[in-house]
Protein backbone atom coordinates (compact mmCIF):
# COMPACT_ATOMS: atom_id res chain seq x y z
CA UNK A 1 0.00 0.00 0.00
CA UNK A 2 2.82 2.08 0.99
CA UNK A 3 4.64 1.53 -2.63
CA UNK A 4 1.30 2.41 -3.86
CA UNK A 5 1.29 5.64 -2.04
CA UNK A 6 5.06 6.62 -2.77
CA UNK A 7 4.42 5.40 -7.02
CA UNK A 8 1.45 7.93 -7.07
CA UNK A 9 2.83 11.07 -5.18
CA UNK A 10 6.08 10.55 -7.79
CA UNK A 11 3.29 9.95 -10.54
CA UNK A 12 1.57 13.28 -9.87
CA UNK A 13 4.88 15.41 -9.23
CA UNK A 14 6.20 13.92 -12.57
CA UNK A 15 2.73 15.42 -14.30
CA UNK A 16 2.81 18.52 -12.45
CA UNK A 17 6.06 19.44 -13.57
CA UNK A 18 5.37 18.38 -17.34
CA UNK A 19 2.10 20.35 -17.22
CA UNK A 20 3.58 23.45 -15.33
CA UNK A 21 6.43 23.36 -18.41
CA UNK A 22 4.15 22.82 -20.88
CA UNK A 23 2.03 25.60 -20.00
CA UNK A 24 5.39 28.60 -19.00
CA UNK A 25 6.84 27.27 -22.56
CA UNK A 26 3.68 28.57 -24.58
CA UNK A 27 2.83 31.67 -22.42
CA UNK A 28 3.51 35.57 -23.81
CA UNK A 29 4.11 34.37 -27.54
CA UNK A 30 2.01 34.62 -30.88
CA UNK A 31 1.86 33.25 -34.24
CA UNK A 32 4.40 35.59 -36.21
CA UNK A 33 5.25 34.77 -39.47
CA UNK A 34 7.97 35.74 -41.67
CA UNK A 35 11.13 34.31 -43.37
CA UNK A 36 13.72 35.36 -41.26
CA UNK A 37 14.05 34.70 -37.16
CA UNK A 38 16.38 34.94 -34.49
CA UNK A 39 16.72 32.61 -31.73
CA UNK A 40 17.98 33.85 -28.23
CA UNK A 41 19.93 31.65 -25.71
CA UNK A 42 19.98 32.87 -22.19
CA UNK A 43 23.30 31.75 -20.12
CA UNK A 44 23.62 30.42 -16.84
CA UNK A 45 26.57 31.10 -14.42
CA UNK A 46 29.64 29.01 -15.38
CA UNK A 47 31.54 28.27 -12.92
CA UNK A 48 34.37 26.80 -15.69
CA UNK A 49 36.07 29.42 -18.22
CA UNK A 50 36.75 26.58 -20.60
CA UNK A 51 34.15 24.35 -20.68
CA UNK A 52 29.95 24.95 -20.16
CA UNK A 53 28.24 22.86 -17.26
CA UNK A 54 25.07 20.68 -17.90
CA UNK A 55 22.63 23.45 -17.54
CA UNK A 56 24.01 25.62 -20.41
CA UNK A 57 24.81 22.63 -22.65
CA UNK A 58 21.04 21.73 -22.59
CA UNK A 59 20.29 25.46 -23.16
CA UNK A 60 22.47 25.60 -26.89
CA UNK A 61 21.05 21.96 -27.57
CA UNK A 62 17.49 23.51 -27.02
CA UNK A 63 18.21 26.66 -28.87
CA UNK A 64 19.94 24.69 -31.87
CA UNK A 65 16.68 22.05 -32.02
CA UNK A 66 14.56 25.86 -31.94
CA UNK A 67 16.24 26.79 -35.13
CA UNK A 68 13.67 26.76 -38.62
CA UNK A 69 15.30 24.86 -41.20
CA UNK A 70 13.09 26.39 -43.59
CA UNK A 71 14.06 30.17 -42.54
CA UNK A 72 15.70 32.45 -44.66
CA UNK A 73 18.15 33.28 -41.72
CA UNK A 74 18.61 31.92 -38.18
CA UNK A 75 20.68 34.53 -36.27
CA UNK A 76 21.53 33.04 -32.62
CA UNK A 77 22.34 35.13 -30.34
CA UNK A 78 24.04 34.26 -27.19
CA UNK A 79 23.77 35.81 -24.09
CA UNK A 80 25.31 36.56 -20.70
CA UNK A 81 28.24 37.69 -19.61
CA UNK A 82 31.06 37.08 -17.51
CA UNK A 83 29.87 37.07 -14.69
CA UNK A 84 31.70 34.33 -13.04
CA UNK A 85 35.54 34.54 -14.35
CA UNK A 86 36.62 35.99 -17.01
CA UNK A 87 35.08 34.26 -19.96
CA UNK A 88 31.40 35.67 -21.16
CA UNK A 89 28.88 32.95 -20.93
CA UNK A 90 28.05 34.12 -24.44
CA UNK A 91 31.77 33.05 -25.79
CA UNK A 92 31.08 29.92 -24.11
CA UNK A 93 27.34 29.04 -25.48
CA UNK A 94 28.53 30.24 -29.01
CA UNK A 95 31.45 27.77 -29.03
CA UNK A 96 28.79 25.13 -27.96
CA UNK A 97 26.45 25.81 -30.75
CA UNK A 98 29.28 25.15 -33.59
CA UNK A 99 30.55 22.30 -31.76
CA UNK A 100 26.94 20.83 -32.46
CA UNK A 101 27.10 22.17 -35.99
CA UNK A 102 25.69 25.39 -35.99
CA UNK A 103 26.95 27.40 -39.07
CA UNK A 104 24.72 30.06 -39.23
CA UNK A 105 25.45 33.88 -37.64
CA UNK A 106 26.17 34.18 -34.20
CA UNK A 107 26.30 37.39 -32.21
CA UNK A 108 27.51 37.68 -28.70
CA UNK A 109 25.82 39.97 -26.42
CA UNK A 110 28.26 40.02 -23.69
CA UNK A 111 27.26 43.02 -20.97
CA UNK A 112 24.30 41.27 -19.41
CA UNK A 113 24.34 40.14 -15.67
CA UNK A 114 20.73 39.07 -15.39
CA UNK A 115 17.90 38.02 -17.23
CA UNK A 116 16.33 41.21 -17.34
CA UNK A 117 19.40 42.58 -18.70
CA UNK A 118 19.92 39.71 -21.08
CA UNK A 119 16.92 41.36 -22.69
CA UNK A 120 18.25 45.03 -22.75
CA UNK A 121 21.37 44.32 -24.56
CA UNK A 122 19.63 41.73 -26.87
CA UNK A 123 16.85 43.29 -28.15
CA UNK A 124 18.84 45.51 -30.56
CA UNK A 125 20.50 42.81 -32.13
CA UNK A 126 17.02 41.22 -33.05
CA UNK A 127 15.30 43.98 -34.57
CA UNK A 128 15.44 42.85 -38.03
CA UNK A 129 13.91 39.57 -37.67
CA UNK A 130 10.72 38.41 -38.62
CA UNK A 131 9.95 35.94 -35.56
CA UNK A 132 12.22 36.13 -32.30
CA UNK A 133 12.35 32.87 -30.07
CA UNK A 134 13.65 33.09 -27.04
CA UNK A 135 14.84 29.62 -25.64
CA UNK A 136 16.44 28.56 -21.95
CA UNK A 137 14.86 26.50 -18.96
CA UNK A 138 10.58 26.84 -19.87
CA UNK A 139 10.25 28.87 -16.44
CA UNK A 140 12.88 30.97 -17.55
CA UNK A 141 12.35 31.82 -21.14
CA UNK A 142 8.71 32.54 -19.96
CA UNK A 143 10.51 35.51 -17.60
CA UNK A 144 12.43 36.77 -20.78
CA UNK A 145 9.31 36.91 -23.20
CA UNK A 146 7.45 39.41 -20.38
CA UNK A 147 10.30 41.12 -19.81
CA UNK A 148 10.51 41.64 -23.77
CA UNK A 149 7.22 42.39 -23.76
CA UNK A 150 7.83 45.17 -20.79
CA UNK A 151 10.71 46.66 -22.96
CA UNK A 152 9.75 46.20 -26.67
CA UNK A 153 6.07 45.55 -26.88
CA UNK A 154 6.31 46.08 -30.55
CA UNK A 155 9.53 43.33 -30.43
CA UNK A 156 6.97 41.26 -28.61
CA UNK A 157 4.19 41.02 -31.28
CA UNK A 158 7.06 38.50 -32.92
CA UNK A 159 7.65 36.44 -30.47
CA UNK A 160 7.09 32.88 -31.07
CA UNK A 161 7.19 29.22 -29.64
CA UNK A 162 11.02 28.08 -29.72
CA UNK A 163 11.59 24.16 -28.84
CA UNK A 164 12.59 23.92 -25.14
CA UNK A 165 9.76 22.34 -23.94
CA UNK A 166 10.02 18.10 -25.02
CA UNK A 167 6.96 15.94 -23.31
CA UNK A 168 9.65 13.23 -20.95
CA UNK A 169 12.93 14.83 -21.64
CA UNK A 170 14.43 15.68 -17.74
CA UNK A 171 11.25 14.50 -16.30
CA UNK A 172 12.63 13.72 -12.74
CA UNK A 173 13.93 17.90 -12.90
CA UNK A 174 11.01 19.18 -14.13
CA UNK A 175 9.19 18.64 -10.29
CA UNK A 176 12.05 20.69 -8.56
CA UNK A 177 12.51 23.33 -11.26
CA UNK A 178 8.87 23.85 -10.98
CA UNK A 179 9.07 24.65 -7.38
CA UNK A 180 12.14 26.52 -7.82
CA UNK A 181 10.48 28.91 -10.25
CA UNK A 182 7.43 29.38 -7.71
CA UNK A 183 10.47 30.01 -5.04
CA UNK A 184 11.87 32.92 -6.97
CA UNK A 185 8.60 34.04 -8.40
CA UNK A 186 7.66 34.76 -4.91
CA UNK A 187 10.93 36.54 -3.89
CA UNK A 188 10.72 38.40 -7.24
CA UNK A 189 7.02 39.76 -6.15
CA UNK A 190 8.61 40.30 -2.58
CA UNK A 191 11.49 42.39 -3.50
CA UNK A 192 9.66 44.41 -5.83
CA UNK A 193 12.46 43.01 -8.96
CA UNK A 194 10.28 43.91 -11.88
CA UNK A 195 9.85 47.60 -10.06
CA UNK A 196 13.32 48.38 -9.94
CA UNK A 197 13.85 46.97 -13.28
CA UNK A 198 11.16 49.65 -14.77
CA UNK A 199 12.61 52.60 -13.11
CA UNK A 200 16.02 51.75 -14.17
CA UNK A 201 14.86 51.40 -17.46
CA UNK A 202 12.89 54.37 -17.25
CA UNK A 203 15.61 56.30 -15.98
CA UNK A 204 18.13 54.97 -19.10
CA UNK A 205 15.57 55.70 -21.91
CA UNK A 206 14.79 59.04 -21.06
CA UNK A 207 18.58 60.38 -20.83
CA UNK A 208 20.11 61.36 -24.23
CA UNK A 209 22.53 58.88 -24.75
CA UNK A 210 20.25 56.25 -23.10
CA UNK A 211 19.50 52.87 -24.63
CA UNK A 212 16.40 51.30 -26.31
CA UNK A 213 14.54 53.44 -26.94
CA UNK A 214 13.28 53.23 -31.02
CA UNK A 215 14.40 54.75 -33.36
CA UNK A 216 14.38 54.61 -37.35
CA UNK A 217 17.90 54.42 -37.25
CA UNK A 218 17.00 50.35 -35.15
CA UNK A 219 14.95 49.31 -38.11
CA UNK A 220 17.95 49.21 -40.15
CA UNK A 221 19.22 46.60 -38.62
CA UNK A 222 17.74 43.56 -40.06
CA UNK A 223 19.30 40.61 -40.91
CA UNK A 224 21.30 40.09 -43.67
CA UNK A 225 21.38 37.45 -46.36
CA UNK A 226 24.65 35.62 -45.63
CA UNK A 227 24.53 34.04 -42.64
CA UNK A 228 28.46 33.85 -42.14
CA UNK A 229 28.75 37.38 -41.68
CA UNK A 230 27.97 39.20 -38.75
CA UNK A 231 26.35 42.43 -39.26
CA UNK A 232 27.03 45.76 -37.60
CA UNK A 233 24.01 47.83 -36.30
CA UNK A 234 23.93 49.77 -39.48
CA UNK A 235 22.95 46.85 -41.12
CA UNK A 236 26.32 46.49 -43.25
CA UNK A 237 28.65 43.12 -42.80
CA UNK A 238 31.25 43.60 -40.08
CA UNK A 239 34.77 42.46 -41.32
CA UNK A 240 35.56 39.03 -40.12
CA UNK A 241 39.07 37.21 -39.22
CA UNK A 242 37.53 33.51 -40.52
CA UNK A 243 34.31 32.61 -41.90
CA UNK A 244 31.35 31.96 -39.54
CA UNK A 245 33.07 33.60 -36.33
CA UNK A 246 30.38 35.31 -33.54
CA UNK A 247 30.64 38.42 -33.68
CA UNK A 248 31.05 40.22 -30.34
CA UNK A 249 28.39 43.50 -30.15
CA UNK A 250 29.88 46.31 -28.40
CA UNK A 251 27.52 47.78 -25.71
CA UNK A 252 27.08 50.67 -23.52
CA UNK A 253 28.39 50.22 -19.96
CA UNK A 254 27.00 52.20 -16.85
CA UNK A 255 29.14 54.92 -17.01
CA UNK A 256 28.14 55.67 -20.70
CA UNK A 257 24.54 56.02 -19.29
CA UNK A 258 25.67 59.58 -17.35
CA UNK A 259 27.25 60.64 -20.82
CA UNK A 260 27.06 64.74 -21.57
CA UNK A 261 24.03 66.03 -22.85
CA UNK A 262 25.94 67.28 -25.99
CA UNK A 263 26.99 63.50 -26.62
CA UNK A 264 24.93 62.73 -29.47
CA UNK A 265 21.50 63.05 -29.71
CA UNK A 266 20.34 59.36 -29.97
CA UNK A 267 18.14 57.23 -27.62
CA UNK A 268 19.53 54.29 -28.99
CA UNK A 269 23.53 54.09 -28.45
CA UNK A 270 23.36 50.58 -28.10
CA UNK A 271 22.22 49.80 -31.86
CA UNK A 272 24.72 52.39 -33.34
CA UNK A 273 27.23 50.61 -32.02
CA UNK A 274 29.32 48.54 -34.27
CA UNK A 275 30.99 45.24 -34.20
CA UNK A 276 34.20 45.90 -32.20
CA UNK A 277 35.58 42.67 -32.92
CA UNK A 278 35.30 38.94 -34.05
CA UNK A 279 36.25 36.25 -32.30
Amino acid sequence: MLALYLAAVILGLVVWGEISHFRSSRRFIGSATGPTEAVVVLGYRNEDADRLNLTNRWRVRAAVRSIDPEAKQTRLVCCGGAVVGATSEATLLARYARELGFTGQIVLEEQSRNTWENIVYAAPLIEGADRIKIVSNPWHAQEARMYLHRQRPDLARRLVAGAEYRMGEQAWLKPFATAYAYGRARRARKENWLGRYLADYERTTRHPGGLLAPTAANNNYAIGSDPSAPARADGAPARMSGGGAPARVGTARASDRSAPADRKDDRSALADRKVKRVV
